[in-house]
């Protein structure tokens, strides 16, 4: 049985947090699936756009090979289409996603779907954390 594990982030310029992340959720399956924030939610969300548009952050992805599937959000936030459309077994969610994961529950027990949600460790948070990586940039 193929199961099938979503994950959900900006992926702001890629990396090591984010590639451990992504290697840490294939291991709750066979293929990783890879949901891209909308730059709009990005920004009302942190106050500020991504560094790449989500079109580039999903080309980005894909050329990674760390994901089998991406996919961009909803445009609706908090619809969870996304679910339906993907049909995932598992869902993980990194250390920084706590609002999420509390909506994803609430969504989950209101639609009867009975889906696993493993919220996974940081790698180096002080080091590799986009707005860190951003001040570097900039600096």
């Amino acid at each position: 049985m193929n199961r099938r594990v979503l994950v959900f982030g900006t992926f702001d310029l890629l990396h090591q947090g984010h590639r451990y992340f992504l290697t840490q959720a294939r291991q709750f399956g066979d293929s990783l699936i890879a949901v891209v924030a909308r730059d709009d939610f990005v920004q009302q969300r942190k106050g500020r756009p991504p560094i790449d548009p989500m079109e580039k952050r999903m080309e980005i992805l894909r050329d990674s090979n760390l994901a089998d599937e991406v996919y961009p959000a909803d445009r609706e936030i908090g619809s969870y289409h996304i679910l339906k459309k993907t049909g995932p077994d598992v869902i993980c969610l990194g250390y920084d996603q706590r609002e999420l994961k509390s909506n994803l529950e609430e969504w989950l027990e209101i639609h009867h779907k009975p889906l696993e949600i493993h919220v996974l460790e940081p790698y180096n948070e002080h080091i590799y954390k986009t707005t860190l990586l951003r001040s570097q940039k900039n600096n």
